[in-house]
């Protein structure tokens, strides 16, 4: 993304990197935006190669009816049930062993709960969310959009034609506009392909088939061939308030992002659109972390459904999917040294209250006896979710330690070391506890002199 530096050498490389005086000079350039502000010791892999070994012959597109099952929250087996019942119990104290003195939630906590989850969850299970309602409202899917934008010919053009680096950069702008940390592209290619589920929740299939145009009906969601190019988009946590998870004012920073997320989604369907394109909204077709990877956000880590960022950490809510046949050049995965660290850390897992993070090496096979319900169709090895152990309490992602501010030129040393040693992997994992990064005391964030403007720190980004 086009982050602007955070370290004297960082802005010291800026200052030769050559000056854009808006879009149309940033597009012509035909360079990667990501790159110019990439630090030297994040490596790009190949296509579809990840810091992970994936068997894309033995992968297979999943049967989402079946993964529901394995889910903590649609699971009625024991162990998801006493998760659910144990939740309260489990997190307060959680949070009274790391701060004795704390008095538990209060009622403005709860307030400012509810006051992030108004929108975020209206008819969620009717209509896909907020995003959703706005589609219902117009008697439109969701999967292709309000479709409101005009076309180029009404306004007297043809479609936009670039070339997929000016593509890239063009998209890449707009989503920073509306509020996108991230964006990156990966082809639908064989392997990529079976990411995406072969059906929805209720047995709806997803079937690709050799048309113009997608469409939903009652008895399909048909994605065009020609549409290969899946956009992802980020969208990072309230900082400050995913620190303080998993006390309530904590978990106000997942109902707040996804509250934004569904405008994001709109507006970038009607930017495609009005190039003369389709945005597919795929988000409930396929898994984010995947196509995160894949696309060169970050890597898989020991949090596992959690994405790791080498920038943000495991702040991201979103890792958001658009397929499109506008033609974009694909980016590539990167190896920031963030899997190796985590075979040595184990602070994510030490940390959940619900053991629900392993503690082992990378497997191909899942480590928990207990969750045989979960058939994800992708063959990898790595770290897995115990899913019916998790009730999404997201104190994985305050504890990494890649998820702080870059308050202290010291950390992109670290962060350089990381990528490139291993030796010195546990004595900065001793470090990270010592001085205090990962969870705050919940109250505290109440009386913070200056709240950032999306309750996201903005040294993440700027200078």
């Amino acid at each position: 993304s086009t982050r602007r530096c955070r370290s004297p050498t960082r802005r010291a490389a800026a200052t030769v990197s050559p000056a854009f005086n808006d879009l149309d000079d940033l597009m012509s350039s035909g360079s990667n935006a990501d790159k110019r502000f990439r630090p030297w010791w994040i490596k790009e892999l190949d296509h579809e190669k990840t810091t992970i070994e994936i068997d894309w012959q033995l992968s297979h597109r999943a049967d989402r009816t079946k993964l529901f099952e394995a889910e903590q929250n649609g699971s009625n087996l024991p162990i998801a049930l006493d998760t659910r019942a144990s939740k309260p119990r489990l997190q307060n104290e959680y949070v009274k062993q790391k701060y004795p003195e704390w008095q538990g939630n209060t009622v403005r906590d709860f307030a400012l709960y509810s006051a992030g989850n108004a929108l975020a969850f209206y008819n969620f299970h009717a209509y896909g969310g907020y995003r959703g309602y706005d589609a219902a409202t117009h008697k439109s899917s969701a999967y292709t959009g309000l479709e409101t934008a005009a076309l180029p010919e009404t306004n007297g053009f043809s479609k936009w034609q670039g070339t997929p680096e000016e593509n890239l950069n063009m998209v890449r702008a707009a989503c920073r506009t509306f509020g996108c940390e991230e964006v990156g592209v990966v082809e639908i290619t064989e392997n990529t392909r079976k990411l995406i589920n072969l059906n929805s929740t209720s047995g709806k299939p997803n079937n690709f088939k050799d048309v113009e145009k997608g469409s939903d009906s009652k008895t399909e969601t048909v994605i065009p061939n020609k549409a290969k190019y899946m956009i992802v988009y980020t969208n990072v946590q309230p900082t400050y308030l995913t620190q303080r998870c998993p006390a309530q004012v904590g978990l106000t920073a997942n109902t707040l992002s996804y509250q934004r997320m569904p405008v994001q989604r709109v507006q970038l369907q009607e930017f495609l659109r009005g190039l003369g394109y389709q945005g597919l909204q795929v988000d409930g077709m396929c898994q984010s972390d995947p196509f995160g990877a894949l696309g060169g956000f970050g890597e898989h880590s020991r949090s596992a459904m959690v994405l790791t960022s080498p920038f943000f950490g495991n702040m991201y809510r979103g890792i958001q999917r658009m397929l499109t046949d506008l033609p974009l050049a694909p980016t590539k995965p990167i190896d920031a040294g963030i899997a190796k660290f985590c075979l040595s850390c184990m602070k994510c897992a030490d940390n959940c209250p619900y053991q629900a993070l392993p503690h082992g090496e990378p497997s191909w096979e899942h480590e928990d006896t207990q969750n045989e319900t979960v058939i994800d169709g992708h063959v990898y090895k790595g770290w897995r979710l115990y899913n019916l152990k998790c009730p999404r309490c997201q104190n994985c992602q305050a504890s990494c330690v890649f998820s702080k501010y870059p308050a202290a030129g010291v950390h992109d040393v670290v962060k350089a070391l990381v990528s490139t040693t291993s030796v010195f992997n546990g004595f900065f994992r001793n470090m990270d506890d010592m001085l205090g990064y990962g969870f705050k005391e919940p109250e505290s964030w109440w009386s913070m002199e200056e709240q950032p403007v999306w309750g996201v720190e903005p040294k993440l980004w700027t200078s």
